[in-house]
């Protein structure tokens, strides 16, 4: 009986520079938007997660986007929404299909997870500006990955320049300039977090990109939330 035995392939032997390439710091990102897939809180609130790939390491930046609120009516987040969709060439009058149902490696540990996608937005290249926030929840530091821009990948532009034909990518280097100052809130300061860190070093960390409490299943999708 073989020890071992394998169809070597070439992406099974990748040099890796080491490290984690899971996103935790403020500033600019290349990224594949592999996935955009609802996610509805209990009370009915919609909210876009965005699953996606960053230097090899797939990673889910959770409630990217307010997209309903729970009395339906549009959350602050469709602005960006709108964006996304101009910087994935989807302009003028637009209709974005209902979401279907798909397996995402999105659960703890890579688990399978039934999700419901908005196709159009699948396996996308593009740039996108990241700021971490830092708030009080309960006593404990709360930490957030707030999606504050998108831009073309080609190109760096913003949705705003693309549909204004002007110059590409002038928006991009205004805020690459500040892009890694992070948020902090409730009265937090950096020096709060500083500590917070060093003491969340000494313990057991929960992995990045952990799923806050909601719903994934297909029961909590769709319109009429």
């Amino acid at each position: 009986m073989a020890f071992f035995s394998a169809n070597i392939k070439a992406d099974d032997v990748k040099d890796r520079s080491g490290g984690s390439n899971f996103i935790n710091k403020s500033g600019m990102y290349e990224i594949v938007l592999k996935h955009l897939y609802v996610d509805t809180t209990e009370n009915g609130a919609e909210f876009l997660n965005m699953f996606i790939e960053h230097q090899g390491q797939e990673q889910t930046i959770y409630r990217a986007i307010f997209f309903r609120a729970a009395n339906g009516e549009a959350g602050f987040g469709q602005e960006l929404f709108r964006k996304l969709l101009v910087i994935c060439g989807v302009t003028g009058d637009v209709v974005v299909n209902d979401p279907v149902s798909k397996m995402l490696p999105v659960g703890r540990d890579g688990e399978m997870v039934e999700c419901m996608v908005l196709e159009e937005f699948d396996d996308t290249p593009m740039h996108i500006r990241i700021q971490m926030e830092y708030s009080m929840y309960e006593g404990k530091v709360r930490t957030n990955k707030r999606l504050w821009n998108v831009f073309r990948f080609e190109d760096k532009a913003t949705a705003s320049e693309i549909l204004d034909e002007v110059e590409p990518g002038t928006q991009y280097a205004k805020e690459a300039k500040n892009c890694d100052k992070d948020s902090y809130k409730d009265g937090l300061t950096e020096e709060d977090v500083a500590e917070w860190r060093k003491n969340r070093s000494n313990t057991p960390k929960e992995p990045e990109g952990k799923r806050p409490a909601g719903g994934f299943g297909p029961k909590r999708f769709g319109k009429g939330k």
